[in-house]
């Protein structure tokens, strides 16, 4: 069922209901997650969850964090944190900061990501169906994202290191996305780069690259390349 992050929970859980209000823990693809003011905003994921949308309030004044222990910790598999409705919608002055530290994230449906941090991607960041990465700011080591279907990167800043690998498939497409220099963009199927500004950087023994598959397409982008 859906219900609010408490002011004051009793642990840093998700999965915890004594944590919400109603007693109830939302996972089901119906339910709304709602954050506000709370003295713990750091919060842990330790299975798989599925809502609608996650909302912050115009009180939730300090940071929030979601991240998971992972399968480094005993388990088999990352949690999979999955939005299927409207996605992430942002009402506070602050950005919230999904560290995917142990856990993939997935966008179905038209589900926005909003304009959300989210980092680290140790698991797969994935869109899927039409939903988008809107006004995002998606950033990783060794990080994976993924767009399927006709999905889009939106206005996103795309960034990482030479490690980061950003793939589209089927009719995606980059939106108006700034795609950082060291990362590693590959375009498959009929996606699209779309408006999209991708800066390429080469030389120097590590840098990013730049691929088109199958029959997609550059279309409309602006696309840099520096080097040594």
């Amino acid at each position: 069922g859906s219900a609010t992050w408490q002011a004051n929970p009793t642990s840093a859980d998700w999965n915890t209901s004594a944590n919400w209000t109603p007693m109830t823990v939302p996972n089901g693809p119906s339910d709304t997650a709602t954050f506000g003011f709370s003295n713990t905003t750091d919060i842990g994921l330790s299975t798989d969850i599925e809502l609608d949308r996650i909302v912050f309030t115009a009180d939730a004044t300090s940071d929030y964090f979601f991240d998971a222990e992972g399968p480094g910790s005993g388990g088999s598999s990352n949690p999979t944190l999955t939005l299927s409705g409207s996605g992430i919608t942002n009402n506070s002055s602050t950005i919230p900061d999904f560290g995917m530290s142990g856990y993939d994230f997935v966008f179905r449906g038209s589900a926005s990501a909003g304009n959300a941090s989210i980092g680290e991607l140790d698991g797969v960041l994935s869109f899927f169906d039409t939903s988008t990465a809107a006004n995002s700011s998606l950033y990783g080591e060794e990080a994976l994202v993924e767009f399927h279907d006709s999905s889009n990167a939106g206005n996103a800043s795309l960034g990482g290191n030479d490690q980061c690998y950003i793939s589209f498939y089927n009719k995606s497409n980059a939106g108006n996305a700034n795609i950082g220099s060291l990362v590693n963009t590959k375009f498959y199927d009929s996606s699209s780069a779309g408006s999209a500004r991708i800066l390429v950087y080469f030389g120097g023994g590590s840098g990013g690259s730049l691929l088109f598959y199958n029959s997609s397409t550059g279309d409309l982008a602006q696309i840099d390349l520096e080097g040594d």
